[in-house]
């Protein structure tokens, strides 16, 4: 399994805003630790609540979803405003980098970028004959039978958008990556498709957190 931690979301304790406000103005933000920049930035009760629960729960979720869960008025913005930065950021790098060398990147943006802590999401990431971005879609939702996902509509967009291959993604909403049989079995129809029409099916990922994914590529998965 790769590890590629580009958000601070490890436990988090919970730290006093003035020693941070001290250390950013005397050493500069990169001083701070992870989770001592997370605390900052929400608040250190934010910071604690979210500490309680399984980080997946909160990614994909709304203003309302997130006061719902106990964060207040402010610390609910807050949290939006960085994920949004981050996911932002994560964009830009995809736009210019070659991303079958970056799986990181691809599975920590759409992990931000289409995960719902409450049920699978299953999409791809489209790229030209240089390996770059052209566009990332979400074609299922819900509690997937992956013995029933229909390629055409993934195969059809590619066409449309005239794609030289594709990287398919999906979320574990239990946190855990490790790819199951029907994963594995999934991952050669679509592979034998995309074959069909002339795609290149380079990966699967499979992504349970920023920092826990796996590459069915790397790993030798076909």
């Amino acid at each position: 399994m790769a590890q590629a931690q580009l958000l601070p979301f490890p436990e988090l304790v919970t730290k006093s805003e003035a020693p941070a406000a001290r250390r950013i103005r005397e050493h500069g933000v990169a001083s701070l630790t992870d989770v001592e920049l997370f605390s900052y930035l929400i608040g250190p009760e934010g910071a604690a609540l979210l500490s309680a629960q399984r980080q997946s729960r909160w990614i994909g979720v709304d203003y309302q979803a997130l006061r719902a869960k106990g964060l207040g008025e402010e610390e609910a913005l807050r949290f939006l405003a960085c994920l949004d930065f981050a996911r932002r950021m994560l964009h830009r790098k995809l736009e210019t980098a070659q991303l079958l060398n970056e799986p990181h990147l691809v599975a920590s943006y759409t992990f931000l970028r289409h995960s719902r802590g409450d049920q699978e999401v299953l999409g791809a990431v489209f790229l030209d004959t240089r390996n770059r971005l052209i566009a990332d879609e979400v074609f299922f939702r819900g509690t997937l039978d992956r013995a029933h996902v229909d390629p055409r509509p993934i195969l059809k967009r590619g066409l449309e958008l005239d794609a030289a291959g594709f990287v398919i993604f999906h979320n574990h909403p239990s946190s855990d990556p490790a790819p199951s049989s029907d994963d594995l079995a999934f991952t050669r129809q679509m592979t034998d498709a995309a074959e069909a029409v002339g795609l290149e099916m380079h990966d699967h990922l499979i992504v349970g957190a920023t920092d826990r994914w796996v590459s069915l590529r790397r790993r030798g998965g076909w």
